[in-house]
């Protein structure tokens, strides 16, 4: 049973990464990630060894589709296409300031995949004071050359590139300020894990000059209240519905912002309810427990300006106790459904342990 494995990104890594359109600043990058400086050693085992370090694991489908009005149609479809995981790592450094840090790889099998090819990698360190988080520093990686249309999808489909166009960003968010560096470069191979990704980017990344650097200041207006990133602000969400649920059986909670790339985003819980049929089913493969009872949640990503970005739907089984401690054990879903274009559904599983 995996107890502090963290969900969250879902699959948006996957096809949600937003490079703001902010201005550039073309010096030179700093001599490390911010995540290696917050969270030394967290993710290896290093200067702050991490009390928890489990992983859940999830098997990747896709789906292409034809949009057609009010609905959509599956034209192709392959399963077992990649590899999900989603892990915790938490620890006291010797200031004793306690961190939480949250890690998200999602990758395809090119065998499988072909023109479908996608990789998700994102790290987060939230350090966690009195009050709540104080500051978190990111680093993340994703495929960049994205396909934007049904027609690309299906010459794609047909053939396959060695090498990709990725992007990458290292950010830091304080209560007053937001920073970030974005660098772009293309890579090829294939990678199985977050610390082998790691290790192939992150040499690369101290050599070359950053695209972007964007900041933004969390000025008296209030731009965001908590110094979240991504996965953080999502299971401080998570948590959000379940003590709705505890209260009220159910009345969605207000939204959630969190910062990426210098822009405020804002996780909205569009519905929620009891998923009995996939309750049933995931019991039926052994993945929960019979007596578990999961929730449907349907999120809308928005941005700054409340335009829609994304919408995606998390199955879990939510928790009734610790749900004000943002150390309490992560929520952990047993299936994500997201998809990153109007043709193209992704699909997660988590596989047996």
């Amino acid at each position: 049973m995996i107890r502090r494995s963290v969900v969250a990104g879902l699959l948006a890594a996957l096809g949600t990464w937003t490079i703001a359109t902010a201005a550039a600043d073309l010096q030179d990058a700093p001599p490390a990630p911010a995540i290696e400086s917050w969270a030394p050693g967290v993710f290896d085992g290093g200067a702050c060894p991490a009390s928890g370090n489990d992983t859940a694991t999830y098997r990747v489908d896709a789906t292409v589709l034809l949009p057609l009005g009010l609905g959509s149609v599956p034209i192709a479809s392959r399963t077992n296409v990649g590899v999900a995981t989603f892990s915790v790592y938490d620890c006291v450094q010797a200031n004793r300031a306690r961190l939480r840090a949250l890690e998200f790889f999602a990758g395809s099998f090119p065998d499988r995949a072909r023109g479908l090819n996608r990789l998700g990698f994102l790290r987060e360190a939230t350090r966690i004071g009195q009050t709540g988080p104080e500051e978190t520093a990111y680093f993340g990686v994703i495929t960049a050359n994205r396909e934007e249309s049904l027609r690309e999808a299906e010459k794609s489909l047909k053939q396959s590139t060695d090498a990709q166009l990725y992007s990458v960003i290292d950010g830091l968010v304080g209560s007053a300020r937001a920073s970030n560096t974005v660098v772009r470069m293309s890579l090829p191979g294939r990678w199985t894990n977050a610390r082998e990704l790691y290790g192939t980017v992150r040499p690369i990344w101290e050599t070359q000059p950053p695209d972007r650097r964007p900041d933004l200041s969390n000025d008296r207006h209030q731009a965001y209240q908590a110094p979240l990133a991504f996965l953080g602000a999502l299971q401080h969400s998570l948590r959000g519905v379940a003590a709705s649920v505890a209260r009220s059986g159910g009345n969605a909670p207000g939204p959630v912002p969190y910062v990426h790339n210098s822009r405020v985003y804002h996780f909205r819980v569009l519905n929620q309810r009891v998923d009995r049929q996939q309750s049933r089913n995931f019991s039926e493969q052994g993945l929960i427990a019979p007596s578990t009872v999961l929730r449907r949640i349907e999120y809308r990503i928005v941005n700054d300006k409340q335009d829609e970005v994304e919408t995606f739907k998390v199955w879990v089984e939510l928790p009734d106790k610790g749900l004000d401690d943002p150390m309490a054990p992560p929520i952990v879903p047993v299936a994500f459904d997201f998809r990153p274009r109007s043709f193209l559904q992704l699909r997660a599983v988590r596989v047996k342990s």
